[in-house]
């Protein structure tokens, strides 16, 4: 919903049971796309319930059928854009077990049109 006073509109709807208790959110900083988490299964945790796979997905403003990213871990969560669009960095696992990881290149390349060019 635009904070601007503009009408809300619906960029998706899912089922209930592919969403976490625990959904991360986040807005990319030019604010044209929304990321998220869910379960990488209908209805689904993993072989073990305490420990949900999840995955990172992502939507356009615009609309239409949202990619899911090529990251998928135990309890993914806590999801954040960096302002330059290019990182994004969220928690995942046990806390108990705590890693650092950098993924690079990852998000498809932006399209470019021919007034930018």
């Amino acid at each position: 919903m635009p904070t601007r006073g503009e009408d809300a509109c619906e960029l998706l709807t899912v089922s209930r049971q592919i969403i976490p208790y625990f959904v991360g959110l986040a807005w990319s900083p030019d604010e044209h796309h929304l990321f998220w988490n869910q379960h990488v299964r209908e209805g689904g945790l993993s072989p073990w319930p305490e420990v949900p796979t999840l995955a990172l997905w992502r939507i356009s403003v615009e609309g239409g059928e949202p990619p899911k990213l090529d990251i998928e871990m135990n309890e993914l969560r806590d999801i954040t854009v960096h302002p330059d669009g290019k990182h994004i960095s969220f928690t995942a696992g046990n806390p108990a077990h705590a890693e650092v990881w950098v993924l690079e290149n990852f998000l498809p390349k932006p399209e470019v049109t021919q007034a930018e060019q």
